[in-house]
């Protein structure tokens, strides 16, 4: 991460804490800070989904999400895999390194690439010793053309929830 976007999300996060804006989340061996606005849609054992909108009200009907971020625990997940699978589905890589999460390494890696004829931008931190994957993205719907824009419009977002992250004891 650039020492820039570091500070950037550090200042987000010292400000929305200072605002009491944000609230504290615990998953897991996991703890975050969520941004104003943000709140949790779904929770469960393996899967937690976080967002800055609401949920849609039935599947197949768009809600008013902006950008969402999922934890999941995946046994066996790793870089070459989504390495492998942007490349499959010809994205381009504009990340890939090595990043530090309160002492647990892990990879980022951060994608343009169309699916189902909507271009979008995604980042992914895969973190293999706890078995996470953290998916950052736009919720893109149908037609819509500035997904990759809207993922950056949120980027220092999504830079203070990293921030924020802290790992406890490894669940069993």
């Amino acid at each position: 991460m650039t020492t820039r976007r570091t500070a950037a999300a550090w200042f987000l996060l010292a400000l929305l804490v200072a605002c009491g804006e944000s609230s504290v989340l615990s998953w897991r061996d996991l703890t975050l800070t969520l941004p104003e606005g943000w709140r949790a849609v779904e929770d469960r054992d393996t899967v937690l989904t976080i967002t800055n909108g609401s949920v849609a009200p039935s599947p197949g009907v768009a809600g008013a999400d902006d950008v969402l971020v999922q934890f999941q625990v995946v046994d066996g997940t790793n870089p070459p895999a989504w390495r492998n699978l942007v490349a499959a589905g010809g994205g381009t890589m504009e990340e890939d390194e090595s990043v530090t999460l309160d002492g647990a390494v892990g990879t980022r890696l951060t994608w343009l690439w169309t699916t189902n004829g909507i271009s979008t931008r995604e980042m992914i931190l895969i973190i293999p010793a706890r078995s996470l994957e953290i998916l950052f993205q736009p919720v893109a719907l149908a037609g819509q053309t500035d997904a990759p824009e809207v993922f950056t419009a949120h980027r220092d977002e999504f830079e203070a929830i990293i921030a924020s992250l802290s790992f406890g004891a490894p669940v069993e």
